[in-house]
């Protein structure tokens, strides 16, 4: 079954706001947070959805993960996480592809923009 491989970045050194609004997004308290010497680490995962962000104490976060679903769906849901950032003010950067299973891509990558 092919999945939505994503990354980006999240132009902030707010941990605090970004694990809230990581949590928001994905609708979960389940998003488990590291804070380390040298940065911050926040991992989530379920059946269809896999999520690693981790920042190293200066601006930008590292974003990056898969999820199941259409191509469309996928879109739709890397925007609603885009849009709570912007209204923060924060830019938050994503690019897309859907792969197959062995990782190959089948659509191509694309940017997340308006």
């Amino acid at each position: 079954m092919n999945q939505i491989d994503f990354r980006g970045t999240i132009d902030t050194n707010d941990d605090k706001l970004v694990a809230g609004l990581l949590r928001d997004w994905l609708k979960t308290d389940a998003l488990h947070v590291k804070i380390r010497i040298f940065g911050e680490e926040m991992r989530y995962e379920d059946d269809t959805t896999y999520l690693y962000c981790y920042g190293l104490g200066n601006p930008p976060f590292l974003l990056e993960g898969h999820t199941g679903g259409t191509l469309d769906e996928a879109v739709a849901w890397l925007r609603q996480l885009k849009d709570l950032f912007a209204d923060r003010g924060v830019t938050c950067l994503i690019d897309y592809e859907e792969v197959d299973e062995e990782g190959t891509s089948v659509s191509g990558e694309f940017k997340l923009d308006y």
